[in-house]
């Protein structure tokens, strides 16, 4: 019997422990790295088949290549810096497959180049979609859709 009591009691608190127990809060900051269903490479098409821009989202960076197609073949070009987020991987998490990524107040001021703000949402296998916001026009762009894959 007195087993059994023992047994229920530690039962409980365990039950209760779990109860208890909540996961990663969703308004907390995550740092280090991108979240896993965003990393691969993503592209979209700037001109119908003329020039590209494919993004590889690793667990610690963000790699933007800019491509023009000339005679038929991609060759790597010059991309601007100022057309991409380039602050600190830490992100919240805003809904389902949905993030939000904000530059750091000391990475925010003057100098800072690219975009404060960025969120990107995976809407299937094959899209994700990125809003870019810059702090000189205080105003968030227009979604930009992004396809999974190289640039081909």
């Amino acid at each position: 019997m007195r087993k059994s009591m023992q047994w229920l009691l530690v039962l409980s608190v365990v039950i209760l422990g779990l109860i208890g127990e909540t996961t990663a809060d969703a308004s907390a900051w995550h740092y280090g790295s991108f979240p896993k269903a965003v990393r691969g490479y993503w592209h979209d098409n700037i001109s119908k088949n003329k020039m590209a821009t494919q993004y590889h989202y690793t667990k610690k960076y963000q790699n933007v290549d800019l491509y023009t197609k000339d005679n038929g073949k991609w060759f790597h070009g010059v991309m601007n810096r100022i057309n991409t987020y380039n602050g600190s991987l830490r992100y919240k998490i805003i809904g389902h497959h949905k993030y939000y990524f904000k530059a750091t107040t000391k990475e925010n001021n003057k100098w800072y180049i690219g975009a404060d703000r960025m969120i990107l949402t995976k809407k299937s296998h094959h899209k994700l979609t990125m809003k870019l916001h810059y702090k000189e026009t205080h105003k968030w762009y227009k979604a930009t859709t992004l396809y999974a894959g190289k640039v081909k």
